[in-house]
This record gives C-alpha cells, sequence and structure tokens, in this order.
C-alpha cells in the first residue's frame, strides 16, 4: 500500500475580529478537504497605548465566538489543525508569527484584506481573500420611464439684472 502524500499545509487568518463566524467556518471547510492541516489565526488587534496581552472583554466575545466557529469546521475525519488567538499591533505580524511555525502551501483570508497585506503576502506563498459579499439591494420603487431631452438646449445666461416680467 502506498503511503499518503503529506497534508496540505493552510493557513486561515481572520482579518478583523469583527466577521460573522459563519464565513470563517464556511471558509476553512471549503479549503479543508481531504488530509490537510489548517492553521487558524485570529488575531487579536491592540493598539499601541495598550499592552498585547490586555484585550478588552469585548473582544475576547468575539474572538471566542470564532474560535468556536473555526473548531467546528476544523473537526472531521482526516483533517488536523491548530487554532490560536495571536495579540498583535497588525494583521502582517500576526501572519508573520504563523509562518516562523511553518510555512504554509495556501494562505486563506477571511474579510476584507487591504491592499498592503495582499502585497506583502505575494511574495510569500499562493493566498485567496474570502469576503463578506453585500447583499443586492432592495428594489423599493418601479424603474421611471427613460426621459428624453432636446437634441440642443439652449442656454439661459445671467447677464445683469434679472429679466423683467
Amino acid at each position: 500500500m502506498a503511503p499518503l502524500p503529506p497534508p496540505t499545509r493552510y493557513l486561515v487568518c481572520a482579518t478583523r475580529p469583527r466577521i460573522a463566524p459563519e464565513l470563517l467556518e464556511a471558509a476553512i471547510a471549503d479549503v479543508a478537504q481531504g488530509n490537510c492541516y489548517v492553521h487558524v489565526v485570529l488575531p487579536a488587534l491592540m493598539p499601541v497605548t495598550m499592552p498585547l496581552a490586555a484585550y478588552p472583554p469585548r473582544l475576547a466575545e468575539r474572538l471566542d465566538a470564532l474560535r468556536a466557529a473555526a473548531e467546528r469546521a476544523v473537526r472531521g475525519p482526516m483533517r488536523r489543525g491548530r487554532i490560536e488567538i495571536t495579540p498583535c499591533r497588525s494583521v502582517q505580524s500576526a501572519i508573520g508569527q504563523a509562518i516562523e511555525q511553518g510555512m504554509p502551501d495556501e494562505i486563506i483570508l477571511v474579510g476584507a484584506a487591504p491592499w498592503r497585506l495582499r502585497r506583502a503576502l505575494r511574495h510569500v506563498a499562493p493566498f485567496r481573500v474570502v469576503r463578506e459579499r453585500p447583499a443586492a439591494p432592495a428594489v423599493t420603487a418601479p424603474p421611471r420611464a427613460p426621459v428624453s431631452l432636446p437634441a440642443y438646449a439652449p442656454r439661459r445666461r445671467n447677464v445683469g439684472a434679472p429679466p423683467a416680467a
């Protein structure tokens, strides 16, 4: 019997803590097919004025909800994974810390990815961005009939005093 090929390594990173847990779960379930290792990084983005370990309770609640969604998606046959909350100053530093532990075959960014992040990742590994799609706008009024404009409309000049009535 031939040995199994090495597992495909994915690095899944949430770009902000306010993404929907369902979006993260769907992104992980989409890439975690067959023999794979999924490393999920949930960055706890902290401003420079606060210590890294002191993230507020509201942020901790959001990150715990994302962790629970990631655990549901990683659980499955032939899937292995690791989920970590990384206190950091930027998403780039969180990805850098995760890459130090092992180079992924592909990076999946969940949420909006700014240009600088995409540009930096271009030289590291293949990546893709999974974004929330806004809902289609609701139609509130029926469409109006097109208005026909004259071929030439003389311009009205406002010279001097207004015309007498």
